[in-house]
């Protein structure tokens, strides 16, 4: 994986982007689009492979399944948490 931004001779900017074997290049007029463009584009890249291997697999998961697992794993790890737990009893 790599992502990098060059000025050609004539004075434009490529942007080349390259994500597990996909490859994409665009050229822009000034370096912050060119870095902008690489970001968003290797950003696209990740999560399009993410989405298509998680459809692959034959696990599903229901909506309670999936805010369950955000409480256990993300929630547990936030500042608010605290504050929740001090000022009002969770009723289950």
């Amino acid at each position: 994986m790599y992502r990098s931004v060059y000025q050609s001779k004539n004075g434009k900017w490529r942007a080349e982007v390259n994500v597990d074997n996909v490859r994409k290049t665009k050229v822009h007029k000034n370096e912050t689009l060119a870095k902008a463009w690489a970001q968003q584009t290797e950003r696209d890249i990740i999560l399009n492979n993410q989405t298509l291997a998680a459809l692959r697999t034959d696990v599903v998961l229901t909506l309670d399944e999936a805010f369950t697992r955000y409480s256990d794993e993300v929630s547990s790890h936030k500042f608010t948490l605290y504050f929740i737990k001090e000022e009002r009893p969770i009723v289950v």
